[in-house]
């Protein structure tokens, strides 16, 4: 096993050495997405790391009042320290996740960091074309132009992203629920937003908080972005749709989750990423 680089023998590298370019994501996924869309022409100078490769310790995590555990929270510190340390770093990029930063700004001023356009990476297919694109090529639904389902999905994605909100804007940290149990397929996509908001409180000894909660959450709903991509969790999106497909065709099912995203993120096509502007800001990184 390599072993892992730390936040010191960085800042060395780049105080000596300006032609490399490397670009720090959150996991391993979206360093295979960024490698590919960069095509394996364009990385002579450049590397693509997860921040699992870097020692990150829980001091310098606290140092920026972020939350331990978080690969998001290494991504921002480790970037933090090199800023710091050298305010005119220009070769190393920091990709992470926008999550719930369009209600919940963080409060960074780091050219370094660079978000994903919505939600997160899985959030990229959360689109007619590539919805249409999986059930021609996987399932054989090539007479499915836009299926209903796939606004009912929507819908009831923005309800579980409203209650995960709720969550984070009342601190209360509280543990989740596998959403799935809540979810009614036929006729109609349907999830049971009280049912499960219900259980969720009475997991986390908080359902004589309910009022608060329930209140928090309506308001949290009227504000959602129009654009699904930013106002739906995108694991969630790929977790629900693996698992209304795994029911609507069982004789094709596709048993592992990790699959089944890995099919959804191979269906898309550099040129509606490349106009994406985290994509033309990785573009213009890697060519400077």
């Amino acid at each position: 096993m390599e072993e892992r680089r730390n936040i010191d023998e960085l800042i060395a590298l780049y105080s000596f050495e300006d032609t490399i370019r490397d670009i720090f994501v959150e996991g391993v996924r979206d360093k295979c997405f960024i490698s590919w869309f960069i095509g394996l022409e364009s990385l002579q100078n450049t590397e693509i790391y997860t921040i699992g490769d870097i020692e990150v310790s829980d001091e310098i995590i606290d140092k920026y009042g972020l939350n331990r555990g978080s690969n998001r929270s290494r991504v921002i510190a480790t970037a933090m320290e090199l800023k710091n340390s050298l305010p005119l770093l220009k070769n190393a990029l920091f990709i992470i996740d926008r999550d719930y930063n369009e209600y919940l700004p963080d409060i960074i001023e780091n050219d370094l960091i660079k978000y994903t356009d919505y939600n997160s990476i899985e959030s990229y297919a959360l689109n007619e074309k590539t919805i249409c694109k999986i059930l021609s090529i996987v399932y054989g639904c090539y007479h499915d132009k836009t299926p209903k389902y796939y606004f009912q999905m929507k819908e009831s994605l923005r309800n579980i992203f409203s209650i995960r909100l709720t969550n984070e804007k009342l601190q209360w940290s509280m543990e989740w629920l596998d959403f799935k149990k809540y979810l009614i397929l036929k006729p109609n996509v349907y999830f049971d937003t009280e049912r499960f908001i219900e259980a969720y409180l009475k997991k986390n000894s908080k359902w004589s908080q309910r009022d608060e909660f329930i209140s928090c959450f309506k308001e949290n709903k009227k504000k959602l972005n129009d654009d699904c991509r930013l106002s739906i969790r995108g694991h969630d999106f790929t977790v629900m749709f693996h698992y209304f497909l795994n029911k609507m065709f069982s004789k094709k099912r596709i048993d592992k989750q990790e699959l089944f995203e890995g099919f959804l993120l191979s269906s898309l096509d550099k040129d509606t990423l490349s106009i994406e502007p985290m994509f033309e800001q990785i573009s213009d990184f890697i060519e400077r």
